[in-house]
């Protein structure tokens, strides 16, 4: 087994920038993303699906109003979401899932 004389392969994992902070589910026509510690908010479906497209960013509504902004990221892979000063990432894929009714969640997490 030359120098190493553990059968073991050890191999470095990289840390990961993301902390799983929340989820979201789709109700009464909209998306609702519930974060911990922070609250409740929803994006009309329709809306997400404008930024699905890649249209633009659509705004993000809290239980008194305005509370942040949705987009799409850079490489189209992700669903940025700006929550009161704070960044929140959930992959396009599971949305899409989320929307259709094919899942019936997808996780968020803090940037």
């Amino acid at each position: 087994m030359g120098d190493n004389p553990s059968p073991f392969i050890v191999r470095e994992i990289p840390w990961n920038q993301y902390e799983y902070c929340g989820r979201m589910i789709v109700r009464d026509g909209h998306l609702v993303i519930f974060i911990d510690g922070t609250g409740r908010f929803e994006v009309p479906v329709p809306k997400v699906q404008y930024v699905l497209m890649g249209l633009g960013p659509v705004r993000v509504k809290g239980l008194h109003g305005p509370a942040g902004k949705m987009r799409l990221s850079e490489t189209g892979k992700g669903i940025w979401i700006r929550i009161q000063g704070s960044e929140y990432v959930t992959p396009v894929e599971r949305v899409r899932k989320v929307i259709s009714g094919e899942h019936r969640k997808a996780a968020v997490f803090r940037w």
